[in-house]
């Protein structure tokens, strides 16, 4: 079974640890993504019926520069998963940001990921996704969990992070 991981940086950073994942995994996700540019990614390595699509966006979708409207999102997240079909979904929910390390423009931007992250986990809830709550995951690091432009994650993070994917991972694969 194949591991395909779609969205943004908190996947696409991941790269010395996808052994850690499973025996064959690609790597499709780009930095900067939206939930708009899900489905390309998919499309790109042909996610079909023998593969774990893990997913995780919504953290460039809430950002100032792009302030994707949430029913947007969920209509992109609605159309990847009516137009992928893996064998099962992975969602792996945004982290969050570590809003001290944040410019004023973001204050509250955890109150406005909370929002993305509950439409991922419905619409991808609803596909069968196996969660990875990824701010519970990480909560005890605090701010160690992010390096300092307090939206990508750190080491720390990821140490945290890429096991609890690739027992949701497991648990997807059956």
């Amino acid at each position: 079974m194949r591991i395909v991981l779609l969205g943004d940086s908190h996947l696409a950073r991941i790269t010395d640890d996808l052994d850690r994942l499973g025996d064959d995994v690609v790597n499709a996700a780009v930095g900067g993504s939206v939930a708009a540019d899900v489905l390309a990614q998919a499309q790109s390595v042909g996610v079909g019926p023998r593969d774990v699509a893990v997913v995780s966006v919504g953290t460039n979708d809430a950002a100032p520069w792009n302030e994707v409207d949430p029913d947007d999102f969920r209509v992109q997240l609605e159309r990847l998963v009516e137009s992928v079909q893996p064998y099962r979904w992975v969602h792996v929910a945004p982290p969050g940001v570590d809003e001290l390390r944040m410019e004023p423009e973001m204050d509250g931007a955890n109150g406005l990921l909370a929002r993305y992250q509950r439409v991922g986990g419905v619409v991808l809830g609803e596909a069968g996704a196996e969660l990875v709550d990824t701010p519970r995951v990480i909560a005890r690091l605090g701010s160690e969990a992010f390096v300092d432009d307090g939206v990508h994650l750190s080491a720390a993070g990821y140490a945290l992070l890429v096991p609890a994917i690739a027992d949701a991972v497991e648990d997807a694969a059956g």
